[in-house]
Order: structure tokens, then C-alpha cells, then sequence
């Protein structure tokens, strides 16, 4: 979306491409006033308490907005919520946790593949069941 003057791909301010190919799935796709921040994934090795600060906002904002799982697009993001909040929990204590999709494991279930051909498993938080969403 960066630099929005030259690349033109999707309203900067409020961009939806994303919402949409999400909710070509079946899934539904969650608006939440923290989604367009970033994850503090970049801050990871720098200043840990500050991403996990960033994190633990983001999980809160999105299950307060009535969200399930995060499905990200960016394996920056995945990596964050999926690897990073295990630490969080074990460190913080946090209680629930918010699952993390990749968007491609997304559009595989949702055309039939088999979650262990998308590699599910590997995740670190459980988002088994999610099919249920599509």
C-alpha cells in the first residue's frame, strides 16, 4: 500500500482488498479499530517488551471486536502471532489465546485441501476447527 501516491493498489487509509479476499473463503472477515496497526514483530530483539505490549493490544482489540483467529498475509505477522504469543502467554501469563492463519492456509482449506497438505500443525497455537468458519 506504501507509497500509496505511486502504487495505487488499495485505499491507504481504510484498504479492504484484503477483508474481501478473505471473505471469499467463507470466512468472515472482522473489522476492528486496532487491524491496521502494525504487530511489533519489527520490534522483536529490540525492545521485546514493546511488542509484546503491541501484541497483547492487538489480541484484546480483536476479541473484543468478536474475532476468532488473525489470518495475516504476511509471515512477519504469522511468526508474531503464532510463535511470539506463546511467549507472551508463558511470560505474561495471558490467558486464551487468538490462533494465526496464514491467508494462503486459508484459501487451501477453503477449496478442499487437507490441513495437513497446508501444514496446520505447524503452527504453535491450535487453530484446529477452523474450518468451521468457511
Amino acid at each position: 500500500l506504501r507509497p500509496s501516491d505511486i502504487v495505487k493498489f488499495d485505499d491507504p487509509e481504510n484498504p479492504k482488498l484484503f477483508d474481501e479476499l478473505v471473505e471469499a473463503t467463507g470466512a468472515e472477515s472482522v473489522c476492528w479499530s486496532n487491524r491496521l496497526e502494525c504487530c511489533g514483530a519489527p520490534l522483536l530483539g529490540v525492545n521485546d517488551e514493546l511488542s509484546m505490549d503491541i501484541m497483547e493490544k492487538k489480541i484484546v482489540n480483536s476479541k473484543e471486536a468478536g474475532a476468532d483467529f488473525f489470518c495475516v498475509s504476511c509471515p512477519y505477522c504469522h511468526l508474531q502471532f503464532d510463535n511470539a504469543q506463546m511467549r507472551l502467554i508463558s511470560e505474561r501469563g495471558a490467558n486464551g489465546n487468538m490462533g494465526s492463519i496464514l491467508y494462503t492456509q486459508l484459501l487451501g482449506l477453503s477449496m478442499g485441501i487437507d490441513a495437513d497438505a497446508l501444514q496446520i500443525d505447524v503452527n504453535e497455537l491450535d487453530i484446529s476447527g477452523v474450518e468451521e468458519y468457511l
